[in-house]
């Protein structure tokens, strides 16, 4: 269609994904046809765009959502678990909320989602009337449970990959990330989150 290869940009569910996504277009498009092309996950795109501005913020080491990292990190699972029950909390200097097992992976779980929608942590007053998310968990044990996890991640010098994408679409929408592209593609996109999809829709 005349576009040239460095205005597409190539979204994927998957790193396999892009990897053969990648494959396939060698074998179609000459080097010199796919130069500039970007091919990834959403984010492996939006750490690229986020290295760009400030490596150091962004050092992978620092990513709990890595089990192999070798930083002494605690993995997110782990962070969570520590707040939510009655732990010793890394970064800070306080106990976990005391919640029974049963309940640890609604409270994570809702977090996950609340943050998959761009949504970041809320006052007390901003969830009234959530009536679907209140039937799984109690939403001031929720709020606190949170607002220790930005704490504990703070303290520590980490970072998910749930701040990866909501730092990459503020980037986009306020023009600190210059990242633009003519065409974007999106793999699976029924799959994508709301974030993703915005940041598609950004770019």
């Amino acid at each position: 269609k005349g576009v040239p290869a460095a205005s597409i940009m190539l979204a994927t569910f998957t790193n396999k994904a892009g990897r053969e996504l990648e494959e396939r277009i060698s074998r179609v498009l000459p080097a010199d046809r796919r130069r500039g092309l970007k091919v990834g996950t959403f984010h492996s795109i939006a750490l690229r765009g986020l290295w760009a501005l400030d490596r150091g913020r962004w050092n992978i080491e620092a990513c709990i959502d890595l089990s192999d990292r070798k930083s002494g990190l605690p993995p997110a699972g782990l962070l969570w678990h520590r707040i939510l029950t009655f732990g010793d909390v890394p970064g800070t200097k306080k106990k976990g909320i005391g919640l029974q097992e049963p309940e640890v992976s609604n409270y994570r779980q809702a977090v996950d989602l609340e943050r998959s929608a761009l949504r970041g942590l809320p006052g007390a007053e901003d969830w009234e009337g959530r009536a679907a998310l209140a039937e799984r968990v109690r939403l001031p044990l929720l709020i606190e449970a949170w607002a220790l996890y930005e704490e504990a991640k703070a303290g520590m010098g980490a970072w998910d990959f749930a701040d990866v994408l909501m730092a990459y679409h503020a980037g986009l929408v306020d023009g600190s990330v210059p990242d633009r592209a003519d065409v974007v593609i999106v793999d699976e996109a029924q799959d994508n989150s709301f974030a993703q999809l915005a940041i598609a829709r950004s770019l």
